[in-house]
């Protein structure tokens, strides 16, 4: 009986193990700079990335562009679909001049349109959207960091860029500022969680961004920062608006102590199918080491949809491949900031690092890792196992004691 139940329970381990084991078909990576511009001299400043990641029977298309407002798209194709860009109107903003062939099944599109530096004198964390005058808040235009290209890596698996901002210069308002704004972006051919904390899972149909504000300088006495984001969708411009969304997990195994997921889900998502998503954890952190002792929260606000989509997208990326299409998908515009009440501000430690997934599906959901199921098979089920053992020998000792009393009566 005792090896009956020993064999079925390492049955069940090696059953488990098999099914941890299955992970979804891994796409192909491929990452091209400024594609058909290589060698023009009018694509110097341009940093625009394209990475094809090859499934089975489909490809989506991240297009990763610095070369204005740092825009990311992504765009699931027939497996053999191509991207075309006609330069010249690129880079002067014209509509029509990125172009898939076919046109792709669902594209979800995001833009970070400004940062964010507002006055938090009663130091609550929050943004204040009533308040819109220069002493309260600042929204700097993403166009004007000036972007340039410090790493480009390519492997079957997994792309990643790197681009860095030394300063910001408005001549329009006058405003100018020092310091460093690092975003790096990776593509990924099938499931893991991402390196840096809080090593968010991605499916291989997302793009990781992580963004790093180091001593940048300030304009109020209590700055805190955030950014500004304009998504677009295939859904329909009249759809629902969705809201931010609060996902509890009982999993801090990739991010200790943090047990909410925070999501933007487009209506397609929403609904049950596939389609675009925003998807971060609530934490910042304020040193390099990423220690949760030097961590902070972020705040989400409200989604609206913008009265005039097309003039807020134009001389982007989006509006280049889409423009009069744009009054017919869904256009969505939401703030996140960063920072907590009596953490301090930005000044007490001028560094905050934060990272969010920009996602085509459903988005992944955390599970226990192997590990942590063995361990709880291992240090539940072992007990549970010599408990049911000892129960049995007990009652086989009893039932011969009596089938001995019954027969030494007779």
């Amino acid at each position: 009986m005792s090896r009956i139940i020993i064999t079925e329970f390492f049955a069940f381990v090696f059953v488990g193990l098999a099914l941890f084991a299955s992970v979804e078909c891994g796409r192909k990576i491929t990452a091209k700079l400024n594609p058909g511009c290589e060698q023009n001299p009018l694509c110097k400043g341009a940093i625009l990335v394209h990475v094809k990641a090859e499934g089975e029977n489909d490809t989506l298309h991240h297009v990763w562009d610095f070369t204005g407002k740092p825009t990311l798209l992504l765009a699931l194709t027939d497996k053999n679909a191509n991207l075309t860009i006609q330069w010249s109107p690129f880079l002067f903003g014209a509509q029509g001049s990125v172009k898939f062939d076919p046109k792709p099944k669902y594209v979800y599109g995001v833009v970070i349109d400004k940062m964010i530096e507002f006055n938090d004198d009663a130091d609550t964390g929050f943004l204040n959207a009533t308040y819109d005058n220069s002493s309260y808040v600042s929204l700097l235009d993403t166009k004007n960091f000036n972007w340039s290209l410090t790493n480009l890596t390519n492997t079957s698996g997994e792309a990643t860029l790197t681009v860095v901002a030394t300063g910001f210069k408005d001549n329009l308002s006058k405003v100018e500022k020092n310091g460093t704004v690092q975003i790096v972006v990776s593509a990924f051919g099938e499931a893991a969680h991402g390196e840096p904390l809080p090593h968010l899972l991605h499916s291989g149909n997302a793009t990781q961004v992580d963004i790093i504000l180091d001593s940048l300088t300030t304009q109020y006495k209590h700055s805190r920062f955030g950014l500004s984001f304009i998504t677009v969708s295939s859904d329909l411009s009249n759809s629902t608006v969705p809201a931010v969304q609060h996902r509890k997990t009982l999993d801090d195994e990739h991010a200790p102590g943090v047990f909410t997921i925070v999501e933007l889900l487009t209506p397609a998502v929403s609904s049950g199918g596939s389609g675009g998503y925003m998807q971060w954890r609530p934490t910042v952190y304020t040193s390099a080491s990423r220690d949760m002792t030097a961590s902070t929260e972020t705040a989400q606000y409200g989604v609206v949809a913008p009265e005039d989509p097309v003039a807020l997208l134009n001389h982007t990326l989006l509006f280049s491949a889409f423009g009069s299409q744009i009054p017919d998908m869904l256009t969505l515009a939401t703030n996140i900031t960063f920072g907590e009440a009596g953490d301090g501000f930005y000044k007490k430690n001028q560094y905050i690092a934060w990272t969010m997934l920009v996602g085509y599906g459903q988005p992944p959901e955390e599970h226990f890792s192997m590990l942590v199921t063995l361990v709880l098979l291992i240090g539940l089920g072992l007990p549970a196992i010599l408990i049911l053992i000892g129960t049995v020998c007990i009652v086989v000792r009893r039932l011969q004691r009596n089938n001995d009393d019954l027969f030494l009566g007779r």
